[in-house]
């Protein structure tokens, strides 16, 4: 045999010992003590799992808070309207344009400018 064989032997044969020989404590003794630690158990699991939510809770209030607190801006004042930089120059009314295509402008002057008013110095 090998040692390893002689080993796993003895490994059982321990083993069956152990199982043939009485138990310690009684069956109801065992089971009362084994219902008694379940639900000592569950009664600190239940506390840890309410510290737990209540945590939780008080961190996604933070959070709410700190967000919108960060995204949350008055209102500024309202810029100003965009120039139109397509609008046709202001011309003087003896002048008349004529467009030939939409880039094309012909201006014409029908008359002479008229008198500033209250006459000529």
């Amino acid at each position: 045999m090998t040692d390893e064989k002689r080993s796993a032997d003895s490994i059982l044969t321990a083993l069956r010992t152990w199982a043939s020989a009485p138990p310690r404590t009684p069956a109801a003794e065992a089971a009362r003590q084994v219902r008694a630690r379940v639900a000592a158990g569950r009664t600190r699991a239940s506390r840890g799992a309410a510290w737990a939510w209540r945590l939780a809770a008080a961190s996604a209030v933070a959070a709410t808070v700190a967000a919108a607190t960060l995204l949350w801006r008055a209102p500024g004042p309202s810029p100003p309207p965009p120039v139109a930089v397509d609008a046709p120059p202001v011309l003087p009314d003896n002048v008349v344009v004529f467009w030939l295509d939409a880039e094309t402008p012909v201006y014409f002057v029908v008359g002479p400018p008229a008198d500033p008013p209250g006459g000529t110095p």
